[in-house]
C-alpha cells in the first residue's frame, strides 16, 4: 500500500513538475520582489495534506504505531508536560487525544504544516521560479517518506527551512528555528550546524571536511558513531548503536549526498561565484551531511542523512534560479532539475521496490 501511495505522490509531483519546465515563459529575475502567491502551488499543498493525512494504517511503518500509542491518549486528562523529548509534537500528540479527536485529525495537522511550510520557504528563496522550487522539492527522494514515516522529523525540518529562508530576520528565524527543535529533538544538530555555518564562513574548509568523512566511512571508522551515542537521547542511542533496518556503507547514498557538493565546489571555486545566500545553504548541508558519513553504519541511517537531506533541493537549485549566475544558467538549470527527478525517481524504484 505504501508504494502504491508513494507512486500516486510522484506521477503527480513529476507532471507537475515537466508541466510547468515546459510552460513556464516567466522572464528570468533575480530580484527579491515577491510575486503573488501561486494558486497551483496551493491547491497542491491542500490536496497533498489531505492524501498524506487521511491515509490508511497500511501507509507507513510508523502509521500503525502511532495510532497504537494515540489510543493510550484517549479521555486522559491533558497536563502540559515540558519534561519531554518533543515538546510541542509531544503535548499537540497528548491534548488532541485526551479531547478524543480522530487520529486522521492529528495526521491532517502535522501534513499541512509540513507542506505549507515547504512552500513558504521555496517563495521567500525562489520568488519568481516558486513552482519550480516547490515542485522539485516535492520530487526529492525523502519529501515522501518524511511526510508520513518522519512525520515529526519532517515537520521539524520544514519548520527550519523557513528559519533558513528568513535568516536574514533573525528574530523570526530563531523563533521558527525553537518551533523545529520543539516539534523534533534531532533538530538540534541542525540548528548547532546553522550557527556554525552562520559564524564560520570558510566554505572550502567544509568540503575538505566533507571529503575526510567521506574517507572514514569507507574506511569504516565507528570512533565518531559511538562518541556521538555517548551524548544522544535514548532513541538516537539506539539508532547509533543498535542493530536495526538497513546497515552498513551506503554509496548510493554518497552519490545521491555529492551531487549539490559538486555543483557547489563547481559555482564557487572555478566559476568564482560568491553569495552569502548560498554559501550559507551550502556549509549547512556540508555540515550535516558530514555528520551522517559519520554515522553512516547506524541503523536506520537515512534517518540521520535526512538531517542534511531536508536541505537538497533547496541547495541543488540556488545557483540556477536563485542569483546570478550567468547567462545560460536557465538551460542548465532546468537540465538539473530533470537529473534531479530521474534519479530521485530511480532512486525510490530501487529503495521501496528491491531493498525496502
Amino acid at each position: 500500500m505504501e508504494f502504491r501511495y508513494q507512486i500516486i505522490y510522484s506521477f503527480v509531483a513529476t507532471l507537475l513538475l515537466l508541466y510547468w519546465l515546459q510552460q513556464n515563459k516567466r522572464a528570468l529575475s533575480y530580484s527579491r520582489t515577491y510575486i503573488n502567491i501561486s494558486p497551483i502551488c496551493v491547491i497542491l499543498i491542500i490536496f497533498f495534506t489531505f492524501f498524506i493525512g487521511l491515509r490508511p494504517e497500511s501507509v507507513g511503518a510508523d502509521t500503525s504505531q502511532y495510532i497504537q500509542n494515540y489510543e493510550y491518549e484517549k479521555g486522559v486528562v491533558f497536563q502540559l508536560n515540558y519534561d519531554t523529548e518533543n515538546v510541542i509534537f509531544d503535548n499537540l500528540f497528548t491534548y488532541l487525544g485526551s479531547r478524543n479527536y480522530d487520529i486522521s485529525e492529528l495526521f491532517l495537522i502535522m501534513a499541512f504544516i509540513y507542506f505549507a511550510c515547504i512552500y513558504v520557504a521555496c517563495r521567500r528563496l525562489f520568488p519568481q521560479h516558486q513552482e519550480i522550487a516547490f515542485f522539485s522539492y516535492l520530487m526529492a527522494f525523502s519529501t515522501f517518506s518524511y511526510g508520513v514515516n518522519g512525520m515529526k522529523a519532517g515537520v521539524g525540518a520544514a519548520l527550519f527551512l523557513v528559519a533558513l529562508a528568513y535568516r536574514e530576520q533573525i528574530l523570526l528565524s530563531i523563533v521558527f528555528a525553537a518551533l523545529s527543535v520543539g516539534f523534533h529533538h534531532s533538530m538540534i544538530a541542525v540548528a548547532v550546524a546553522y550557527v556554525i555555518s552562520y559564524f564560520y564562513k570558510n566554505t572550502k574548509m567544509f568540503i575538505y571536511g566533507w571529503l575526510v568523512c567521506t574517507l572514514l566511512a569507507i574506511a569504516h571508522i565507528s570512533f565518531f558513531q559511538i562518541l556521538f551515542a555517548s551524548f544522544a537521547s535514548d532513541k538516537a542511542n539506539e539508532y547509533l548503536t543498535g542493530v536495526g533496518y538497513i546497515t552498513g556503507f551506503r554509496p548510493d547514498f554518497i552519490l545521491y549526498s555529492a551531487m549539490p557538493i559538486l555543483i557547489g565546489y563547481i559555482m564557487l571555486f572555478k566559476k568564482k561565484i560568491r553569495n552569502e545566500l548560498y554559501e550559507l545553504w551550502l556549509r549547512m548541508y556540508l555540515t550535516t551531511n558530514s555528520a551522517w558519513m559519520l554515522c553512516m553504519y547506524a541503523s536506520y541511517t537515512n534517518r540521520i542523512a535526512y538531517l542534511s537531506w531536508f536541505m537538497y533541493p533547496i541547495v541543488l537549485l540556488i545557483p540556477f534560479y536563485s542569483i546570478k549566475t550567468s547567462n545560460n544558467q536557465f538551460v542548465v538549470g532546468k537540465k538539473v532539475v530533470l537529473y534531479h527527478m530521474f534519479f530521485t525517481l530511480f532512486m525510490t524504484l530501487i529503495y521501496y521496490r528491491f531493498i525496502h
